[in-house]
């Protein structure tokens, strides 16, 4: 078994799965488990979040009364293109994760700052989450939302192949811009130039994001001789919930819970967008993403990691 860790970091960019992972591994009651550290909302005054997933992290914020700290920050959407933390943002996730022998923070707005956001001190167990990129782009262009009227959907279906805007849903349509405008390096890691990227549609130009972001991340975490690092994929998860809730506690060197896990919040992945489409095909081969990631079967978080490495 690995030496043990204090902590286990989820990172993965919005609607990968991280929340139904931490959610799952904070059944174990040794652990002291926070969601999104970083959320806006925290610094606007918000306690409570529709996931009803902030009950841990709104009681710190009310013990340390962080809102009143001018050094420390959110991260906003256009934040997350900065590679820059400062040293209260370390401050900061080294006081959360100090809270127990045994923390997990999920966290969605770092793919491009880790390994530099981790303080000084004891390495966590980096958890680096992949869902499916058809499946990904699928949830921004198609969000599921209460009180959505029916027209609208049947638009954003009917579109959704050849649409060039409206997925800014959780940001990635401000980020993707702010990025184009920027000439953001990381479009370095990507096969089309970067002034066709910003003609194509909606959902090719998610797939780049999707495709670039996560090299970043992995590329960087690849490189860093701090703590480990577990590549897993939401669709192997879904899988088999209790081998995968298994190699993160033997990766983490923790002890096994006293109590079972429950698996029953763990749903299938819902289905893409007309996969096995033309569309998706092209695209993947237009942007140079292996069209390995369109098989749930053998994609596994190892094999994903093989192939993020051999496109860096």
């Amino acid at each position: 078994m690995n030496k043990s860790t204090k902590y286990i970091l989820i990172a993965g960019l919005k609607r990968s799965g991280t929340t139904i992972l931490w959610e799952t591994l904070r059944q174990d009651k040794a652990s002291h488990c926070l969601d999104e550290p970083f959320h806006p909302g925290l610094w606007a005054g918000r306690r409570s979040n529709g996931k009803k997933t902030w009950t841990e992290l709104g009681a710190k914020w009310d013990e340390q009364d962080y809102a009143t700290r001018s050094e420390l920050a959110p991260i906003l959407p256009l934040d997350e293109l900065s590679a820059n933390n400062t040293d209260a943002q370390r401050r900061y996730l080294a006081d959360l994760s100090a809270l127990s022998n045994q923390s997990v923070i999920d966290e969605v707005r770092i793919w491009n700052r880790l390994p530099d956001l981790l303080p000084a001190g004891p390495q966590p167990l980096v958890i680096h989450l992949l869902r499916r990129p058809d499946n990904w782009t699928t949830g921004h262009m198609l969000p599921l939302k209460d009180k959505r009227s029916r027209l609208a959907d049947q638009l954003r279906s009917a579109t959704f192949f050849h649409r060039k805007r409206s997925f800014n849903n959780w940001g990635y349509e401000d980020i993707f811009d702010a990025a184009i405008e920027q000439d953001h390096p990381m479009w370095a890691g990507l096969q089309l130039p970067v002034d066709e990227l910003a003609k194509q549609p909606a959902f090719v130009k998610l797939l780049a994001f999707w495709w670039t972001s996560n090299q970043v991340l992995h590329r960087r975490l690849a490189n860093w001789p701090g703590g480990t690092v577990l590549t897993l994929t939401l669709a192997e998860f879904v899988q088999d919930p209790a081998r995968v809730i298994s190699r993160i506690y033997t990766a983490a060197g923790w002890k096994a819970p006293e109590a079972d896990f429950s698996f029953g919040h763990v749903r299938q992945v819902r289905p893409s967008w007309k996969a096995g489409s033309r569309h998706w095909n092209a695209a993947f081969a237009k942007l140079g993403i292996p069209a390995e990631f369109l098989d749930d079967v053998s994609m596994t978080g190892g094999r994903a990691a093989e192939l993020l490495d051999n496109n860096n």
